[in-house]
């Protein structure tokens, strides 16, 4: 059980790593406030390391692109792709969902096992 809490913890805090760049809209947090506290989260980090080899920047675009005039893009520097970040952290986020859940299906069929997996469902499910 204990694997299965830190799977399940590991879901759920990439998910809200996640909602960082959603719209805002209904999620009940403001987002880009981890980019704005300068953390690294799993979807940073990743389009981070799959960028090209410009220096990234992480303070909200306000690098060498601003000095110039030109148009920031954000905390991924000029030629980082979010959406790889994003899409690799969601697919972490599924695994973890899946070995939880595979740690549950060593217990017996019951009320409680079936209410752990709506959690886990839940919590990779979740708007808010």
């Amino acid at each position: 059980m204990r694997l299965f809490g830190e799977y399940t913890g590991i879901a759920f805090q990439i998910k809200d790593d996640l909602f960082d760049y959603g719209s805002g809209q209904d999620i009940g947090k403001p987002t880009g406030l981890d980019i704005k506290e300068k953390k690294l989260t799993l979807p940073l980090i990743h389009a981070l390391q799959q960028g090209t080899q410009e220096r990234p920047t992480v303070d909200g675009g306000r690098g060498e692109e601003q000095e110039r005039g030109q148009q920031s893009r954000g905390p991924f520097g000029r030629s980082r792709d979010p959406s790889k970040g994003i899409a690799h952290a969601s697919k972490c986020m599924y695994g973890y969902r899946d070995k939880a859940l595979k740690v549950l299906r060593g217990f017996p069929a019951s009320e409680a096992r079936d209410s752990l997996e709506g959690l886990v469902q839940l919590t990779v499910e979740r708007t808010k």
